[in-house]
């Protein structure tokens, strides 16, 4: 099986192939914005590296939150996009999941964050490929009380995510041992959501259509927040 791969949750914009669990060919770039105009040439850059049409994909991954509002609403449209137009079934994975796929192996638990803002991160943490704590926005120092309170919460945490650095300040505060993870894998990375990809494949799930695929986004945007205020104002 062919399985496109998109990633566009934070800062960072990335793409990848696997085949049957092998990756064949991936693109990354950390450039903060623009993932509007970026993130189709790497789609195509990959495609074309590996001689595939996008007929030949059997299945299109793409993260779906939590993180940036925009960036998952480009990445989700992508996918719709490419979807539509070669009627290729679709899996939103969660970023948090993607993270920590990529750190599976780690002897101790994996914790997946994201920076929030407003002092908040968006965290799940997993122990191998079981996920331990859900996808939930809220403190770091509340998240590090959850992870004292789990059952395989001992030894050395592995942090990774755009928010890893404000959980370990976290930690530093709590006298908690934790480890980043190495940077080249720190950040989203389309890899890890076609690892995720494949392992919801592997346990049963079953791909949706483009209609039904939307982003997840925790919490509501800033926009939104303000348009209520507004209402409750008036």
């Amino acid at each position: 099986m062919n399985i496109l791969a998109i990633e566009s949750s934070g800062r960072t914009a990335s793409a990848c192939v696997t085949r049957n669990g092998e990756m064949l060919a991936s693109e990354y770039v950390d450039i903060g914005t623009g993932h509007a105009t970026t993130l189709l040439p790497l789609v195509q850059k990959v495609l074309t590296r590996v001689g595939l049409a996008l007929t030949g994909v059997d299945m299109l991954a793409v993260s779906v939150g939590p993180g940036s509002f925009t960036g998952l609403r480009i990445g989700v449209a992508a996918v719709k996009g490419l979807a539509w137009a070669a009627g290729i079934p679709c899996i939103g994975v969660s970023t948090l999941a993607a993270l920590a796929a990529m750190h599976e192996t780690h002897d101790g638990i994996i914790v997946s964050a994201l920076d929030a803002r407003r002092g908040q991160v968006y965290a799940a943490v997993f122990y191998g490929s079981r996920q331990i704590i859900e996808d939930m926005a809220l403190g770091a120092g509340e998240l590090v009380h959850y992870i004292n309170s789990t059952e395989r919460h001992r030894g050395r945490s592995l942090l990774c995510g755009d928010g890893a650095d404000i959980v370990a300040a976290a930690m530093d505060a709590a006298g908690r041992e934790y480890v980043l993870a190495p940077a080249e894998s720190r950040l989203q990375n389309a890899v890890g959501v076609a690892k995720a990809a494949e392992r919801m494949l592997a346990e049963g799930y079953e791909p949706i259509s483009a209609d039904a695929l939307n982003p997840v986004y925790l919490r509501v945007s800033q926009a939104e927040r303000e348009r209520m205020q507004l209402i409750m104002n008036d």
